[in-house]
């Protein structure tokens, strides 16, 4: 039963940035929390509005997987990789139906999973 003294001189964020996630993964969490962001404007767009409220509930569906996606990245869980390929998966579909989709659909989730990959051992 250890009491642990606390320097002053020792830097605040250390800690922070010991336990940061890698790179690739910080930024695919900045991209995830860029789109929740942008999310708003997507319910007020015309598209949104004509395509009907099934729409708008697959943008807050959308939002929900976004903040999964985040949280369990950033903890480096395993179950974030699985959670971001059926996402966007999903999205795929999605855009198929809509006839929205475009190579980037397709092109931007790949370079995720590369980004993923290359800190695939850290993951628990």
């Amino acid at each position: 039963m250890g009491v642990e003294i606390h320097d002053p001189k020792e830097n605040k964020f250390k800690y922070f940035f010991k336990n940061r996630p890698p790179i690739p993964v910080l930024l695919i969490c900045m991209f995830e929390i860029l789109g929740l962001l942008l999310l708003p404007s997507a319910f007020k767009s015309e598209q949104s509005v004509n395509l009907g409220l099934w729409y708008q509930i697959y943008l807050g569906f959308t939002g929900i997987l976004s903040i999964a996606i985040i949280y369990s990245l950033w903890k480096m869980l395993k179950i974030g990789i699985i959670i971001y390929i059926g996402s966007y998966s999903l999205h795929n579909i999605v855009a198929i139906i809509v006839g929205n989709w475009m190579i980037g659909v397709l092109i931007i989730p790949i370079i995720g999973l590369i980004l993923i990959a290359l800190s695939r051992n850290k993951f628990s």
